[in-house]
């Protein structure tokens, strides 16, 4: 993978310490002088050249680790006296100081990755560390090169200035890891219900209209399934799969397993038959929590290869232990008390990975505690959040930023219906959500159904909406701002995302094109990197004002670095923190 570019420490073994660059005037000077001497169509090579002879102490070491509050954006940093022919400049500036060669340099660029733009540029992404992998490294897409560090004040800073990517000052403060409120994740329903009682955390769909569980009601039907998982045998070392759709008591059967002491093992709702058989036998799974839409998966996988493996079911059925039956058994249920370590293995993924076969990872409580404080604090997470849940819950991007998130900080979940852009919309609308999480495909259907919207409007309200997309595409290429926020409030209004402030991508790279189509409307488009073994985040880009072509900084609390770069910059990630 490759890194290209950073915010960056000293190169000495001092991690996140900003290495000031620094030249003597009279050689800025001269090089001033032999710009203005020198042919145009040499510009390139000279920079070249110059670099290469440039002292060691000028060039910024590769290896080092990074922390929290330093971003690498898909940018390699550059050297003092070429920043200052980065700085803004009009159009008429331009062509005043180099009407050709500019203009010709940067089509060459453009030109030579235009072809690597799906396969190299957003295929692999930056991930966020405190100094740059290599000063070599290419331009790609247009993106580059353009960064540079800034003085440390508080926080790592980064310039960005090419077509795709404009030019902003960034400043993130160092931040302080917060440490977990409870010491394992099912005491989190209990700390919650105590602070947020009475307001909504699950919202389900019916005909009539969303309908909400409030903490104070989900912490006893946790409890409650907890007893009942008790009395059919689920106990402390027991793996225990769960294989349902995205609903309310997805999550609250994950907290009542742990709550038992088991160890949960979450199941894709599309695996085949051999799958799921696969992954119960190797995981050892006692227990399989149902709902009605997978019964018939497991129990054939049953049958086939797990003969003493139990069923227990989230809908009602006869002959089953089932999320109803406990419910009622256990009306008013406290918690269990069943003691553990925050060591203890919460749950166990199975994920391809790159080889094609499945692996467990093993995550603890002490993980995902700790990685759902780091993604609550970076990406401003509040009780007045509501999210709309549409990724599935099995994948630990959702499990931890889309419910063991919201219920840390008391905000809401409300799970949609599907995956089609008309109901999305339907959904977000109708549920008044402010956040939302997915992958770049997702957001790619979102941006299209808009634009479907404005097509069907009639000819005066559709020239109206493309003209106003059109002064903010330009007021963001010349200024630098991003006005659709205030422009196109009304657009978004009638588009049903009036109140979604937030959107947050990750699993793959996000088209340039559509984190621009996504931001021009006035939406706040965040881009994250991490992994299943991670918990899953590791870094993402921050509000207000993200950057395309970057995954932003590392989580408080966690290190990044390359592991034996090659010129190119390629090279093994290396994670380490608390979430790991």
């Amino acid at each position: 993978m490759r890194l290209d570019g950073a915010t960056c420490g000293d190169g000495r073994g001092r991690p996140g310490e900003v290495f000031q660059h620094s030249r003597p005037e009279e050689a800025k000077r001269e090089d001033q002088g032999q710009r203005q001497e020198r042919p145009v169509d040499q510009h390139r090579h000279r920079e070249r050249r110059r670099i290469a002879q440039r002292p060691q102490r000028w060039i910024q070491d590769r290896g080092a680790e990074s922390g929290a509050g330093d971003q690498v954006p898909r940018h390699h940093s550059v050297l003092p006296d070429v920043v200052e022919r980065m700085r803004r400049r009009s159009p008429e500036q331009r062509e005043d100081e180099d009407p050709v060669g500019r203009r010709a340099q940067a089509d060459d660029r453009l030109r030579s990755t235009v072809g690597r733009r799906s396969k190299r540029h957003h295929a692999t992404h930056a991930v966020t560390r405190s100094e740059p992998v290599s000063t070599k490294a290419r331009a790609r897409d247009g993106c580059g090169p353009r960064g540079e560090t800034a003085p440390r004040d508080g926080g790592g800073g980064v310039l960005i200035e090419c077509e795709s990517c404009y030019r902003r000052d960034v400043r993130i403060p160092e931040a302080a890891v917060h440490e977990p409120v409870v010491g394992r994740v099912h005491e989190l329903i209990d700390w919650s219900a105590a602070r947020f009682g009475d307001a909504p955390f699950l919202f389900r769909w019916t005909p009539e209209g969303w309908r909400a569980i409030r903490y104070r009601d989900a912490a006893r039907a946790v409890h409650a399934f907890a007893r009942h998982l008790a009395a059919h045998g689920v106990g402390p070392g027991a793996q225990i799969g769960l294989q349902s759709e995205n609903r309310p008591e997805w999550g609250l059967a994950y907290l009542a397993a742990l709550e038992a002491g088991a160890t949960v093992v979450p199941l894709d709702m599309q695996l085949t038959r051999e799958e799921t058989s696969e992954i119960l036998a190797t995981a050892e799974a006692s227990h399989c929590i149902v709902s009605e839409r997978s019964r018939a998966t497991v129990e054939d996988a049953r049958r086939a290869r797990l003969p003493a493996l139990r069923l227990v079911t989230l809908d009602e059925h006869d002959g089953l232990p089932s999320w109803p039956e406990a419910q009622r058994r256990f009306p008013d249920a406290t918690p269990l008390g069943r003691s553990g370590s925050a060591d203890d293995v919460v749950a166990l993924l199975f994920t391809s990975g790159t080889t094609g076969r499945a692996k467990g990872v093993m995550l603890t409580h002490a993980n995902l505690l700790h990685n759902v404080e780091a993604v609550a604090q970076a990406f401003e997470f509040g009780p007045e959040d509501r999210m709309l849940s549409v990724l599935p819950l099995h994948h630990t991007f959702e499990c931890t930023g889309g419910l063991l998130c919201p219920l840390r900080i008391g905000a809401s979940v409300a799970y949609a219906r599907g995956l089609k852009s008309s109901e999305l919309r339907e959904d977000l609308a109708s549920s008044g959500a402010t956040i939302l999480l997915g992958v770049p495909l997702l957001y790619e259907k979102l941006l299209a159904g808009i634009h479907r919207g404005i097509a069907q409007t009639p000819p005066p309200r559709r020239a109206l909406a493309h003209a106003l997309l059109a002064i903010t595409r330009e007021v963001r290429r010349l200024t630098g701002n991003r006005v659709g926020r205030s422009l196109l409030r009304p657009l978004r209004r009638r588009a049903g995302l009036e109140r979604l402030r937030l959107l947050v991508s990750g699993a793959a790279a996000l088209p340039v094109d559509v984190f621009w189509g996504l931001t021009d409307l006035g939406l706040t488009m965040l881009e994250g990197y991490g992994l299943t073994e991670c918990s899953p985040v590791v870094a993402a880009n921050r509000p207000p004002r993200p950057e395309p072509c970057s995954v932003g900084w590392p989580l408080p609390g966690v290190s990044v670095r390359i592991d034996a770069p090659d010129e190119e910059g390629d090279g093994e990630i290396l994670v380490r923190g608390p979430n790991v």
